[in-house]
């Protein structure tokens, strides 16, 4: 017995000797390590192309002035016929910059853009608002239109790795006119009037889009933004040639669009 405890210790020694270790094959790697998780941190700079939808609501009131020149059941119809609802459809160009900060899956961050694009839209409306004044007429000529509108705010988003959903609020600001002209024949004979009005207007945005990292800098979009750029106001004089008879037509155009664009930016 005592032989065999000895022979089982000296065999245990040899086994544990260093030069017997050094030869045994290596059983532990260090795992691989796997691509680094996109960070959405930092800032960027792009710019997109897409389409814009503007709408141009125009509200005319009618005011006599101390010598009426409108019957006032005929104020009503010519109040009508001056307030046209226009849209415009067209082609919109752009860029944007802003910073990201990640925390978890959250992200948040602030960003400017500007939007340029031609929203022109001319209407035309005639018709005869005058009661019992045969071969009375009324001719409206509007134009409205807005060149850029630009806006600044924060945003914030959910992400997973590299697909980043996000939602954005804040201020806009655009260039925005309105001019019209008019021409009529009523019961005190022809009367006119003429009025422009071109002002940079300030609003309101929200919108959202969808973001997708491509590669360590590069991403690309699909991006809208709602705009609100509220009321543009103007009046106009309207006289006869007949008499002292005048009037005065107030405008009120509400200026909204829509942005939908598809972009790329560079994230440093």
């Amino acid at each position: 017995m005592k032989k065999a405890i000895y022979c089982l210790l000296g065999l245990l020694g040899f086994i544990g000797t260093p030069a017997l270790a050094a030869d045994m094959p290596v059983r532990w790697a260090a795992p691989e390590v796997g691509p680094a998780i996109w960070n959405w941190t930092g800032f960027y700079i792009g710019g997109g192309l897409g389409g814009d939808w503007s709408r141009y609501e125009t509200k005319m009131t009618t005011v006599n002035g101390a010598t009426p020149l409108f019957a006032a059941g005929d104020i009503g119809r010519l109040n009508a016929l001056g307030s046209p609802t226009i849209s415009t459809l067209t082609g919109a160009v752009g860029g944007r910059v802003g910073y990201n900060f990640q925390v978890d899956h959250w992200v948040f961050g602030l960003e400017g853009t500007a939007w340029y694009f031609n929203s022109n839209k001319f209407a035309a409306a005639t018709g005869n608002p005058f009661a019992g004044v045969a071969g009375g007429f009324a001719t409206f000529n509007s134009t409205s239109s807005m060149d850029w509108v630009a806006t600044i705010g924060p945003r914030f988003g959910w992400s997973i790795d590299r697909v980043l959903l996000y939602w954005t609020a804040g201020g806009a600001f655009g260039k925005v006119s309105f001019a019209d002209s008019y021409s009529a024949l009523n019961g005190v004979g022809p009367n006119s009037e003429a009025t422009s009005v071109s002002q940079t207007r300030a609003g309101w945005t929200v919108g959202g889009g969808l973001n997708y990292g491509l590669n360590n800098n590069w991403v690309l979009s699909v991006d809208y933004q709602h705009i609100d750029l509220g009321y543009l106001k103007t009046s106009g004089l309207v006289t006869t040639t007949a008499g002292a008879n005048t009037a005065t037509f107030n405008f009120s155009t509400l200026v909204h669009t829509d942005i939908f664009t598809l972009g790329a930016a560079y994230k440093f």
